[in-house]
């Protein structure tokens, strides 16, 4: 690099935004998102196996149910991994401190606390607030640089430009605005969909009070969210039923389905076969050359066994759809049928 105006290369920029600068400098500003046409605003979904903490996702709740309309900045603060996030009109939203983050609502007095760990940053923008893992930058999902890296001004900042390819699968390239000094992306674009992510106030070496990333007040488990959440469900489940028995019936409503089978495998010279049976998956289906030798399926639970001239059958289904006895009955008279 000849002086601080001439572009890194490629391997430069991405060493910038994956390390950055030692020490690392606060920031503090306003981030905006705006949707693009086939995108959703704020909303994200979660998973979490068994053991670990609920994910805690940065983005905060859009005001307004039009995609299209303009997002208002949220505020925030970071001091490396300690982040601060408050809704536009002020509500914080998240705190994320040395080892606890705390997870503000509109529906309590006290925030969820849970371990930092459990912190995602996806939603609102709030990407723009953490480096670029080293793995986002690998296989050839907006991995490749289209061109050169650029210069431009960024919020009054030197900032580097570059645009990344898209995969195959997916229409349009993405365009990146990196801020020379610390590596942070000022604004993540997709021009082809519209969509922009964009600090509009970015500050940064300000002394930030310690007081931000903490709180010492009341808190709530995540555990006891998803208490509450589960609690809500069974509720809202309770109240659409007892519905229905007042209003349409109380007596079990019986009908009769086609179950396509799906078979998992089969045995050319014996004619045993497994098979899964409905759409969903919801019963299964074995039978074998007809054997007084024990039969083990490997299934939780086997509800259903019967053997005709030339088969032993085994039949079960799962979850709250079970069929009626007469149902069975006839499903092992058309069983019977092929018995030739």
């Amino acid at each position: 690099m000849d002086d601080d105006s001439t572009p890194p290369s490629w391997v430069a920029l991405l060493t910038l935004m994956v390390h950055g600068p030692d020490p690392e400098p606060t920031v503090r500003g306003a981030i905006r998102s705006w949707p693009g046409d086939d995108e959703s605003a704020g909303y994200f979904g979660w998973t979490a196996t068994a053991g670990d903490p609920l994910p805690v996702f940065t983005g905060v709740r859009p005001d307004s149910t039009d995609q299209r309309a303009a997002v208002r900045p949220i505020r925030v603060w970071r001091d490396g991994e300690r982040i601060r996030i408050e809704e536009p009109d002020g509500a914080v939203n998240l705190i994320v401190g040395d080892d606890t983050c705390w997870q503000f609502d509109r529906e309590h007095d006290t925030p969820i606390a849970s371990p930092r760990t459990a912190v995602r940053y996806a939603g609102s923008g709030t990407e723009l607030l953490t480096r670029r893992e080293p793995a986002a930058f690998v296989g050839d999902d907006f991995t490749r640089p289209i061109g050169p890296v650029g210069a431009t001004t960024f919020l009054g900042r030197p900032a580097w430009t570059v645009e990344l390819a898209p995969p195959r699968h997916k229409p349009h390239p993405v365009q990146l605005v990196v801020d020379s000094g610390t590596g942070l992306v000022l604004q993540q674009r997709n021009d082809g969909f519209g969509s922009v992510d964009e600090w509009v106030e970015f500050i940064v070496g300000e002394p930030l009070d310690p007081a931000l990333f903490a709180w010492a007040g009341r808190t709530r488990s995540a555990e006891s969210q998803r208490a509450e959440w589960d609690a809500q469900h069974d509720a809202d489940l309770a109240e659409r039923h007892q519905w229905f028995s007042a209003n349409v019936t109380n007596s079990p409503l019986r009908v009769e389905v086609n179950l396509r089978p799906f078979v998992h495998e089969y045995d050319e010279l014996t004619g045993a076969f497994q098979a899964s049976l409905g759409e969903n998956h919801g019963g299964i289906l074995a039978r074998r050359p007809r054997s007084s030798e024990p039969w083990d399926l490997g299934w939780s639970e086997t509800q259903h066994r019967w053997s005709t001239r030339r088969w032993d059958w085994a039949l079960t289904f799962y979850g709250d759809q079970q069929p009626t006895a007469s149902s069975v009955e006839a499903l092992k008279q058309q069983l019977a049928d092929t018995d030739t």
